[in-house]
């Protein structure tokens, strides 16, 4: 098989800049499969351009993600592990592919990655203290500034 044929039938490893596939106009590797040798898909070398792309969108994502509350945050976690765990089958497969591991090694690795998953939804716990920072969005507290004593109770319950 020709060199020009085997790169059409591979698959391409789009860049996400921006949560958008973009395709990447940097030189190209060949992944291989470590189990049998084929060739299995194109992994793209970023230009300084895409990377400066890629680091601008983080950045300019960053100022209102850092304002999300904690909690928050943790509920995108949940609903990662959620679509991770619905794709479980698919995502094994491509563990087996791409690194040459049996089935079983895949299952675990796959269930290690939704571990540290699971272990980063406890972040509210982890950071419980004195005070929470960004746990919430602010909120206006009662008559001249004072917290209502409803709203001090349940502070009292939920951050023990």
């Amino acid at each position: 098989m020709s060199p020009t044929a085997t790169a059409v039938e591979l698959k391409s490893c789009p860049l996400y800049i921006n949560g958008q596939p973009v395709i990447s106009t940097g030189p190209k590797d060949i992944q291989y499969n470590p189990a049998t040798g084929e060739a299995a898909a194109e992994i793209p070398r970023c230009t300084p351009e895409e990377i400066s792309a890629a680091v601008g969108a983080a950045h300019q994502a960053f100022a209102s993600w850092s304002k999300t509350p904690v909690i928050q945050r943790c509920k995108y976690l949940f609903k990662y592990r959620e679509l991770l765990e619905a794709d479980a089958d698919e995502l094994i497969a491509l563990i087996t592919e791409e690194n040459g591991k049996t089935i079983d090694e895949a299952r675990g690795s796959f269930q290690r990655g939704i571990e540290c998953i699971e272990f980063a939804c406890g972040a509210p716990t982890l950071m419980m203290g004195e005070t929470v920072d960004r746990v919430a969005r602010a909120w206006t507290a009662g008559p001249r500034g004072i917290q209502s004593e409803y709203v001090w109770a349940l502070r009292r319950l939920i951050f023990r």
